[in-house]
């Protein structure tokens, strides 16, 4: 569900190229939905469906937002180190991470899909997202 809802919700003449999901294993397509959705087992997600009584982080530090868990929460500083190799230049940029255009992009704009895989391995190794 969360996977046809991302594939309904993006334009993907202009922020993602059209095959983008069918590059990825099913899994890794999934977890791409979630982070790029938001809609994703995070309690800033999950406090406003009322599953989650607060919508802050388990560091106390702020909301559990998929930017947050991906690149502030302390906890996962071991797994991140592979995904901020990735840039020098990027580092912190969400859109870039997960395959989007940002406005500044030329029209040959492709996703860096070595970015994107990074996220998805990263949220995947921290089992984060999975359902109990």
């Amino acid at each position: 569900m969360t996977l046809n809802l991302a594939q309904s919700q993006v334009d993907t003449g202009k922020s993602l190229p059209e095959n983008l999901y069918n590059r990825l294993l099913w899994k890794e397509a999934s977890v791409l939905a979630q982070l790029q959705t938001g809609i994703a087992r995070l309690n800033g997600y999950l406090s406003q469906i009322n599953i989650a009584e607060m919508d802050q982080c388990a560091c106390g530090q702020a909301r559990e937002t998929v930017e947050h868990f991906l690149f502030r929460y302390r906890r996962w500083t071991a797994h991140r180190t592979r995904l901020l190799q990735c840039t020098d230049t990027h580092r912190g940029n969400i859109s870039y991470f997960l395959g989007g255009k940002s406005p500044a992009d030329d029209q040959n704009w492709t996703p860096n899909l070595e970015a994107v895989r990074a996220s998805i391995r990263f949220a995947i190794a921290t089992a984060r997202l999975d359902v109990i």
